[in-house]
């Protein structure tokens, strides 16, 4: 296998996705192996976010799965499945506004949700099972894989 058929593949997955994933890992890839300790920088701090406008946080968090490790494997393969679900029915509907509003919207709950109740640094996970979530209501007898297990999308509802 050589670099343009690499190059072929990654280009056939749909551009958020894409996207996304990639910031995942250079974010886990930054995190991991510290050459510079950027850390404190992304994880979620109101305080921060708001008094001092560093707004990259109310984002960056999104990003961080944790590190390198077999639950990472299993977050990347869980969104590539999620996120090119819900991109290609935005590609095939023309509706690539509607989900990048709907994304907004899921990162904007989940801030607030975050802020009054669960308190955590990072997001990661809180998005991708929203996502799931969303999906499992939009469609609920498409077949689903959850850790590996498959199973129909309404009984993630019942999770």
């Amino acid at each position: 296998m050589n670099s343009d058929d690499i190059t072929k593949a990654i280009m056939k997955v749909p551009p958020y996705t894409r996207y996304y994933i990639a910031g995942v890992i250079l974010f886990t890839f930054l995190i991991s192996y510290p050459i510079i300790q950027i850390t404190p920088y992304i994880v979620l701090d109101y305080e921060l976010s708001l008094k001092k406008f560093q707004i990259w946080r109310l984002f960056s968090n999104f990003l961080i799965a944790g590190k390198f490790s077999f639950f990472f494997i299993f977050y990347i393969l869980m969104t590539y499945n999620v996120w090119k679900d819900f991109e290609d029915t935005a590609i095939l509907n023309k509706k690539y506004s509607d989900f990048t509003m709907m994304l907004l919207y899921v990162m904007m709950f989940l801030l607030l949700l975050n802020y009054f109740v669960l308190d955590k640094v990072y997001l990661s996970m809180e998005l991708l099972f929203s996502l799931m979530y969303i999906d499992s209501k939009r469609s609920p007898d498409k077949p689903v894989s959850l850790y590996g297990f498959r199973m129909k999308s309404r009984f993630i509802i019942n999770i």
